[in-house]
């Protein structure tokens, strides 16, 4: 998943997107009018916890403790580090490919 910023910058989402390809790789971005703005991201993010009944609309606490990952989904970050998978980046090659320099 690539989005945020870096997902408005159409030049990083192609580079993005050719090396995905090239590792067999499916990339998901959201639509790039939704990726210039914090605010948008904010609110899909409560969009996205609103479809999946995660009390949106109860009363917030009087601690508010920020997040640093949404909590949507399942979080299997440890399973995939326990697989000590490697994958070769070869940003070189694959740009030399496309033409572009270094």
């Amino acid at each position: 998943v690539l989005s945020g910023g870096v997902a408005s910058n159409l030049y990083l989402r192609q580079c993005i997107n050719d090396l995905c390809t090239h590792y067999g790789v499916e990339l998901f971005c959201p639509p790039v009018e939704f990726c210039t703005d914090n605010g948008v991201m904010i609110a899909w993010n409560g969009i996205e916890r609103y479809r999946q009944n995660m009390n949106v609309f109860e009363r917030m606490s009087d601690t508010l403790v920020p997040e640093g990952r949404a909590p949507l989904g399942s979080d299997i970050s440890e399973q995939v580090r326990a697989c000590n998978i490697s994958v070769p980046f070869e940003w070189k090659s694959i740009l030399e490919k496309k033409n572009i320099l270094l």
